[in-house]
C-alpha cells in the first residue's frame, strides 16, 4: 500500500488527482441534474399516456356507434381489446407501471380525480358489456346513445386529470430549476476550491497524508496499476467493483475487471465508456480515463473510473422512448389529420390525411389561413374563444365542421396544442383532428329515431302521444284520425317487403301532403298511421278524411308494378270521446275497425256501440286459433254444370265455420282475419285434404270424372312448401291430380314472375288444373294471362249480374269479351253467380261452357248434395 501510494508524491500524479476530482464533481452534478429531469419526464410521460387514454375513449365510442350502424366494420373482439387496453393503461397511470415507465404520483387531489374517473369508466364499461351481448338492433341503438353521453363525461374527467398532472409538473419543475441553479453555483464554487487545493498541494510536496485523504474520499474510483497488477484502489473504487475492502482487489490482475482488449484500445487521457466486471462476475458499465504517471517506476498507470450502469440504462430507456415517439408520430400521421399553423394562423404543414379529407393539395393550403376550410357553420364567438384559449398557451379541444374543396362538409374532432418558446409564449400550434362525420351522422340518426319513424321519417308513436298529451293538458279540442291500409298484409305477402316498404313511404308522403303543416302525421307501426288535427267541427274533419280516402286509393307505381290500395279511417275527438291518451287512441282504433267491417275504403266517427264489434273481432281471432283443433270447420260444395248437357261436372269446395256458441260464422268475417293472422295456410291445408277425401268417396261411388275445385290464396302461393303439401295430400287421400282444380284470384299476378312460373308450372307437372277466379276485377293484364299456364277462366259474378239490364249493355259486352278471350287462349270458361234463367240463356247463346250459382244450387253440405243430385241419380240439372 505504501509502495503503491508513493507515486502520489509526483507533480504529475497530483495534477491527475486534481483533474480526477474535477471530473468527479462534474459527473456528480450531471447525475443529480439527470435525476431531477427524470422526475420531470415522468410527469410528461403521464400526460402523454393520459392523453392517449382520452383519445382511446373517443375511439371506443366511435367504434361502438360504427359497430351498430355500420355492421361488419368493427367486431366485438376489437371493442373488447380497446377496453382492455384502456383499463390496463389507466391502472398504470393510477398506481405506477414498470411496463409503461410510470411512477405513481402521491398528490391527494390527483388520486381523488383518478378515483372519480375510474367510477365513470366502470359505469360506461357496463354499457359496453351490455352492448356486446345485446342482439336486438333497436336496443343496441339505445345503449350506444348512453355510451356516447357517458363517454363525454369520461373525456371531461380525463381532461381535468391531465390539467392536475400538468399543474403538479409545473410545481415540480419550479423546484427542480431552483435545485439545478443551486447545483451549478455549488459546483462552480467546488471547482474553485479544488483548484485552490490542487495549487496548494502542488506547492506542498510533503503533504502526502492530505492527498491520501482526498483520494480515499473521492466519489470516483481511483486505482494504480503496475505491470497489470493493481497496487492501490480507493474506497469508491473497490465498492464500485463490489468488494467490501481494498484487500479483495489490490494484488489482482487488472484484467479481472477490465477486458485486456478494451484496455489495450484505450487512448491515453481519453474519457471512454466500456464494460467491466465486478468481483461477483456481473457486468458493469464504466466511464474511465487512463493516465500514465511519469515516475521512476516503470509501467505505472492511474485509472479513474465511475459506475455509469444506471446512466446507460437511462440512455437506453431514452432511446426506447425516442423510438416510441417516432412510432407514435408515424401512427399519428397515418391515423389522424395533422396540421401545423404559425402564430398568425397561417398553415405551415399538413399531412396526407389532411389533403385526402379536405380535397386540397398541400401546395394549395400552405401559407393560407384556416378560412379556406370555413363551412360557415360556427359563429364568430366560437373561433374567438378558440384563439383566446390557445394564445394563452392552453390546449383547445372541440368539434369543428369544415368544408372541403368540392363543397362537401365533414366533421372533425380537433385538439390544438400550443408550442411554447423560452419566454412562455406560444409561437406555433399543432392541430390533430379525427374524422367524426360518420359519428355525427349516427348521432343525428339516433336523435331522429327518438322522435321519428325510421322508414317514413314521420313522427313516431312516442312523439305523437307526447303531442296529444300536450293538447289534452292545454284543454285544446283535437281530433285523432286512425288510418289502416286495407289488405296491406296481402300486398306485403304477395309482392314482398321491399314493395311493401315503398308503398308505406308513398302513402306517408300523400298523407303529409294533404294536411301539410296544419296537423301532426305519425306512423304507429306496420300499415297504421295517426293524424292529430285541431277540431273545429265534424264537417272539417270529414273533408280531411274524404280527401285521404280519395288520395290513397289513387294507383301507385312501385318497382314497375301498379298497386291499388284503400284505407279505413276511425276518428275520435277530445274531449267528446275520452279525457286521456289511452281512451282517445283506443276509440279511434275501434272506429277504424268499424269502417273495415262496413266494407273498407271509408271512415267512421267513434260511437259507443262500436265497442261491441271490436270485442267480437278480438273474440273471433282467439276462437279462430282453436277452431281446427276443435274440428269446428265444415265444407260446403257448390255444383258446377256443363251448360251444353246440363249435367253436373264438378263442384267448388267452400269452407264454413260452425262455432259451438256463436253458431255459423260467415267466411266474409273470418277469412280476412285468417289472412291477417297468418292462419290461412293452416286452414287452406285442412280444406284441401277434406275436399280430396270427399271427392275420392264420390269417385268410388261412380262419379269418375267429378272435378273438385279448391280456392288457394296468394299468401299460400308464396309459401315454398305449397307444392310439396299438395303432392303429399294427393298421395295420402289417393286422389288423382287430374280431378283436382286449384282456383287462384287474378291478384296472384301481383307475385313476382319467378314465383308465379315456378309454382304454377310445378302444379301443371303434377297434373292439377288451374282456374283464374273472379276474372276481370283484379290486377291481371293480358301479358300475365298469356304467361300463366291456366286451364279455366271464371267470369266474376258482377259481370253476370248485369246481363239483361238494358242500361248496362257494356257489362254484357265485357262478358262476351271474356268468353272470346278464353276461347282464343284455348281455355275453358265458367260463369259464376248465375241467379236467373235469362242469364242461362244468354250464356248458352254465347257459348259459355260451364256455370254455377244459386239458380243451379246454393252451397250444400256433402250429404245434402248427394241427396239432391247423386242418390236420386239426377245428374241433369234441368232442361232449358
Amino acid at each position: 500500500m505504501v509502495a503503491g501510494f508513493s507515486i502520489f508524491k509526483s507533480s504529475s500524479f497530483r495534477l491527475g488527482i486534481s483533474l480526477a476530482l474535477l471530473f468527479t464533481v462534474i459527473i456528480g452534478s450531471f447525475y443529480i441534474i439527470s435525476y431531477s429531469l427524470s422526475q420531470e419526464e415522468n410527469v410528461s410521460h403521464m400526460i402523454n399516456v393520459a392523453g392517449r387514454e382520452r383519445m382511446l375513449t373517443e375511439k371506443m365510442s366511435k367504434k361502438a356507434i360504427q359497430y351498430v350502424f355500420m355492421e361488419g366494420l368493427y367486431t366485438k373482439k376489437e371493442l373488447q381489446e380497446s377496453m382492455g387496453t384502456f383499463e390496463k393503461n389507466f391502472y398504470g397511470l393510477m398506481n405506477g407501471s414498470n411496463e409503461l415507465g410510470l411512477v405513481k404520483l402521491e398528490d391527494k387531489e390527483i388520486q381523488a380525480q383518478f378515483q372519480k374517473t375510474m367510477e365513470i369508466w366502470n359505469d360506461v364499461k357496463e354499457d359496453y358489456q351490455l352492448l356486446l351481448i345485446e342482439n336486438d338492433k333497436e336496443q343496441q341503438k339505445v345503449i350506444v346513445s348512453k355510451i356516447n353521453l357517458k363517454s363525454i363525461d369520461q373525456i371531461e374527467s380525463l381532461d381535468k386529470l391531465v390539467n392536475l398532472i400538468e399543474q403538479s409538473g409545473r410545481k415540480s419543475l419550479q423546484g427542480l430549476n431552483s435545485q439545478k441553479l443551486f447545483l451549478i453555483f455549488s459546483n462552480l464554487l467546488l471547482i474553485i476550491i479544488l483548484f485552490v487545493v490542487w495549487h496548494f498541494f502542488r506547492n506542498i510536496k510533503n503533504s502526502e497524508r492530505k492527498y491520501r485523504l482526498l483520494v480515499d474520499h473521492s466519489p470516483m474510483g481511483i486505482m494504480t496499476v503496475q505491470e497489470d497488477k493493481i497496487t492501490f484502489i480507493n474506497k469508491s473504487g473497490y465498492q464500485t467493483l463490489g468488494a467490501d475492502d481494498s484487500s479483495e482487489v489490490v494484488g489482482r490482475n487488472v484484467h479481472d475487471f477490465i477486458n485486456p482488449e478494451i484496455k489495450a484500445s484505450i487512448k491515453k487521457d481519453e474519457l471512454i465508456e466500456e464494460k467491466g466486471k465486478r468481483i461477483d462476475e456481473n457486468d458493469i458499465d464504466l466511464e474511465m480515463v487512463l493516465i500514465p504517471l511519469n515516475t521512476v517506476l516503470n509501467n505505472n498507470e492511474l485509472i479513474i473510473f465511475k459506475d455509469i450502469t444506471e446512466k446507460i440504462q437511462s440512455k437506453t430507456e431514452a432511446e426506447n422512448i425516442y423510438k416510441e415517439l417516432i412510432n407514435l408520430k408515424s401512427a399519428l400521421e397515418v391515423s389522424s389529420i395533422v396540421e401545423v399553423v404559425d402564430k398568425k394562423g397561417r398553415i405551415v404543414y399538413v399531412n396526407d390525411k389532411f389533403c385526402n379529407i379536405s380535397k386540397y393539395s398541400a401546395e394549395e393550403v400552405i401559407g393560407k389561413t384556416h378560412r379556406i376550410l370555413n363551412s360557415g357553420y360556427h359563429t364568430a364567438d366560437f373561433y374567438q374563444n378558440l384563439w383566446e384559449t390557445i394564445n394563452k398557451g392552453q390546449v383547445w379541444e372541440g368539434q369543428v365542421k369544415n368544408k372541403a374543396k368540392d363543397g362537401s362538409y365533414y366533421w372533425v374532432q380537433t385538439i390544438i396544442v400550443p408550442f411554447i418558446n423560452s419566454k412562455g409564449e406560444p409561437y406555433q400550434f399543432i392541430t390533430i383532428r379525427n374524422d367524426i362525420t360518420a359519428r355525427k351522422e349516427a348521432e343525428k340518426e339516433i336523435k331522429l329515431l327518438a322522435t321519428h319513424d325510421h322508414l317514413t321519417h314521420l313522427t313516431n308513436r312516442r312523439k305523437f302521444e307526447y303531442e296529444l298529451q300536450q293538447a289534452i293538458r292545454k284543454h285544446n279540442s283535437v281530433a285523432v284520425l286512425f288510418i289502416d291500409l286495407d289488405r296491406f298484409k296481402y300486398v306485403n305477402d304477395t309482392l314482398g317487403h321491399s314493395i311493401g316498404d315503398n308503398l308505406i313511404k308513398a302513402v306517408a308522403k300523400r298523407l303529409k301532403g294533404i294536411v301539410e303543416k296544419d296537423a301532426i302525421v305519425s306512423r304507429q307501426g306496420g300499415d297504421e298511421f295517426t293524424i292529430l288535427v285541431n277540431y273545429r267541427d265534424r264537417n272539417s274533419i270529414e273533408i280531411i278524411a274524404k280527401e285521404m280516402i280519395d288520395r290513397i286509393k289513387q294507383p301507385y307505381m312501385i318497382e314497375q308494378k301498379e298497386i291499388l290500395i284503400t284505407c279505413s279511417i276511425g276518428i275520435s275527438i277530445y274531449p267528446e270521446h275520452g279525457n286521456d291518451i289511452e281512451t282517445i287512441m283506443k276509440n279511434a282504433d275501434v272506429a277504424m275497425y268499424w269502417s273495415k267491417d262496413k266494407g273498407k275504403d271509408g271512415f267512421s266517427f267513434y260511437e259507443p256501440h262500436m265497442k261491441e264489434k271490436s270485442v267480437r273481432i278480438m273474440q273471433l281471432e282467439l276462437e279462430l286459433r282453436k277452431a281446427i283443433d276443435n274440428n269446428e270447420f265444415i265444407l260446403y260444395y257448390q255444383p258446377k254444370i256443363d251448360l251444353k248437357t246440363n249435367e253436373i261436372s264438378g263442384c267448388e269446395a267452400l269452407i264454413r265455420w260452425n262455432h259451438p256458441t256463436m253458431g255459423m260464422v260467415s267466411p266474409a268475417e273470418f277469412i280476412p282475419l285468417a289472412e291477417e293472422t297468418g292462419l290461412i295456410s293452416q286452414i287452406g291445408e285442412w280444406v284441401l285434404r277434406e275436399a280430396c277425401l270427399q271427392n275420392r268417396k264420390w269417385h268410388e261411388a261412380g262419379y269418375n270424372n267429378f272435378i273438385m275445385a279448391v280456392n288457394m290464396s296468394a299468401h299460400q302461393f308464396k309459401q315454398p312448401t305449397m307444392i310439396g303439401m299438395i303432392e303429399r295430400i294427393l298421395h295420402e287421400t289417393n286422389h288423382e291430380a287430374k280431378h283436382l282444380e286449384i282456383e287462384v284470384t287474378e291478384s296472384v299476378s301481383m307475385l313476382s314472375e319467378e314465383v308465379i312460373m315456378s309454382q304454377l308450372y310445378a302444379l301443371k307437372r303434377l297434373g292439377v288444373s288451374i282456374a283464374i277466379d273472379d276474372f276481370g276485377t283484379g290486377y291481371s293484364s293480358l301479358k300475365y294471362l298469356d304467361m300463366l299456364p291456366a286451364d279455366v277462366l271464371k267470369i266474376d259474378k258482377s259481370f253476370i249480374d248485369e246481363i239483361g239490364r238494358m242500361n248496362h249493355l257494356s257489362s254484357s259486352l265485357m262478358t262476351n269479351a271474356i268468353i272470346s278471350l278464353a276461347k282464343s287462349l284455348k281455355m275453358k270458361v265458367v260463369a259464376e253467380g248465375i241467379e236467373n234463367i235469362d242469364q242461362i240463356h244468354y250464356l248458352k247463346l254465347h257459348n259459355c261452357e260451364y256455370g254455377q250459382g244459386y239458380l243451379i244450387s246454393k252451397p250444400l253440405p256433402a250429404c245434402e248434395l248427394e241427396m239432391k243430385f247423386m242418390r236420386s241419380n239426377e245428374k241433369v240439372f234441368l232442361a232449358v
